[in-house]
């Protein structure tokens, strides 16, 4: 919040910043260098850059806590696994299995997404199905930390430096189904944005997509009452012949095959 406002102040005063990347050490040296003729200005610029230095200096104390406690919980396998995937780092992991505990506890995917707020809202009345964005009426911790996670997907598949840390001394099975699930999601999205779905609907979900963290074990086959399914959301056979012609194809219906990693 105080970096929006930072930047806002900044763009106020025709303040641009000439490089690629906001927040990098080059930005911090080119915030040092900005003066301004008005005192108060100053002031205000000075006093935003100390309360985001007093904030990152917080959550740096704050997440060197949760190092320390963490492998003590119970859960500590679980956050070490979720780490295999990627855009899933310790924090983001942390918050995931916080907030949502023990995945197993969902009977499908779906139900999971439906918890998070991750389903199009709809309204219908009696033949006619309308459906707009996600819910958001689910955790919003747990989706905030899975739909950030999920813009790393429009990049190839790979393993970086700081995914191959994180994957170092973990179960073989655990990396094979972390790769596996990767080069899935990651075609998905190509896919996807290929057919012509906007990015913030292919990560986040919504209507007739279930976006990338609802990818994770996508409904297979015909779902109940000869509806075709793409992650949650249900798309009418008959709907989609008439828009689109021709049957649904088996990527769009969701006919990927389930693996442990995909739970």
């Amino acid at each position: 919040m105080k970096r929006q406002q930072l930047t806002a102040f900044l763009l106020r005063h025709n303040r641009i910043f000439p490089g690629r990347k906001t927040w990098s050490r080059a930005h911090v040296r080119w915030l040092c260098e900005q003066r301004f003729e008005h005192p108060a200005h100053q002031i205000v610029l000075q006093e935003y850059r100390h309360t985001i230095d007093d904030a990152e200096t917080r959550l740096d104390r704050l997440e060197g806590q949760l190092a320390e406690v963490v492998p003590q919980w119970s859960m500590a396998p679980v956050v070490e696994a979720f780490q295999a995937m990627r855009g899933v780092g310790f924090l983001a992991a942390v918050i995931f299995v916080a907030e949502v505990g023990d995945v197993r506890r969902f009977e499908s995917p779906s139900q999971l997404m439906g918890y998070l707020g991750l389903v199009p809202s709809e309204r219908s009345t009696g033949d006619r199905v309308r459906r707009g964005g996600i819910t958001k009426a689910g955790n919003r911790r747990a989706r905030w930390v899975l739909i950030e996670g999920a813009w790393t997907y429009r990049m190839p598949a790979r393993v970086g430096r700081t995914l191959q840390a994180r994957l170092d001394g973990l179960p073989k099975a655990v990396r094979d189904i972390a790769w596996k699930a990767q080069t899935r999601l990651c075609g998905r999205y190509r896919r996807l944005t290929a057919a012509g779905k906007k990015p913030c609907l292919v990560t986040g979900g919504g209507p007739r997509d279930g976006g990338l963290p609802v990818g994770d074990r996508p409904a297979g086959g015909a779902a109940h009452g000869g509806e075709r399914r793409l992650g949650p959301t249900a798309i009418p056979a008959h709907r989609w012949r008439r828009s689109h012609g021709g049957e649904p194809s088996g990527e769009l219906c969701g006919r990927h095959p389930s693996t442990p990693a995909d739970r």
